[in-house]
């Protein structure tokens, strides 16, 4: 599984569709996960963000403003 599913996962097992959450939401359910599945990266935070956008590009969810906000799709 990669990271971009990982994160999809937990994105559609946390939030329902329509529903917005914050970039501090998904780092405080995600991060956990993500340092038990890669225990040497050291910056996680970027590998959620950069996977929030594969996942906007896929169509998965819509960024909703600059202030980190995000609606899944």
């Amino acid at each position: 599984m990669t990271a971009s599913q990982l994160l999809d996962s937990i994105l559609n097992l946390t939030f329902k569709t329509g529903q917005m959450f914050y970039l501090t939401d998904v780092y405080l359910i995600a991060l956990p996960i993500f340092k038990h599945t890669n225990p040497n990266n050291t910056r996680l935070d970027s590998l959620v963000r950069a996977n929030l956008q594969t996942l906007r590009d896929l169509g998965k969810l819509d960024f909703v403003d600059d202030n980190g906000c995000y609606r899944l799709k």
